[in-house]
């Protein structure tokens, strides 16, 4: 494996390994994003300040709010309960998500990275470790919770196995 480390003059504690591993959540985590801003902006079509509001906020968890929201009210039951335990588990995801890409990475030199940190006040440094594997288990809940949705979206599908688009699929699904 080439040491892409070395092509950078600020070397960084994790390992080659781990670099890939929060790599995976990273893209994971955008991919997600975009179905929480994809679903907000389907529910919110025909209201043109909320959506310029949805739109304007920045904050994943935000947006993920106003989805709770939007689906407690625009979206029909079975599908109502799905999307509330996606959006719930996606907020907990978003807490090991922010841990592994926003702190501070530290471990001995030419080893994998013992742990995230955080030494900023008020909060007390937490010590999470985290190896390849954890990380990817991050990645993989992620991923889980992308196939959650699609597999929420194509049950609107009126022939199995047929196309639907994400869109028409979250139509189907209000009341």
């Amino acid at each position: 494996m080439l040491d892409y480390k070395k092509n950078f003059r600020a070397q960084v504690a994790p390992s080659q390994r781990q670099l890939i591993a929060i790599g995976m959540v990273a893209v994971q985590w955008s991919q997600f994003e975009g179905l929480i801003t994809l679903i907000g902006q389907t529910l919110l079509a025909d209201d043109q300040e909320g959506l310029l509001r949805f739109n304007s906020d920045r904050s994943v968890k935000g947006r993920i709010e106003t989805c709770e929201k939007l689906a407690e009210t625009h979206i029909r039951e079975p599908f109502r309960a799905q999307f509330l335990s996606i959006f719930r588990t996606g907020k907990d995801l978003q807490f090991q998500r922010d841990r592994i890409i926003h702190n501070q990475w530290s471990g001995p030199a030419g080893a994998e990275a013992v742990g995230v940190f955080n030494w900023v006040p008020p909060h007390q440094p937490f010590d999470w470790k985290l190896d390849f594997g954890g990380i990817m288990g991050v990645a993989h809940k992620i991923d889980d919770l992308q196939m959650r949705l699609f597999s929420l979206f194509m049950a609107t599908s009126p022939e199995p196995g047929s196309f639907v688009s994400f869109s028409q699929a979250i139509i189907a699904m209000k009341k």
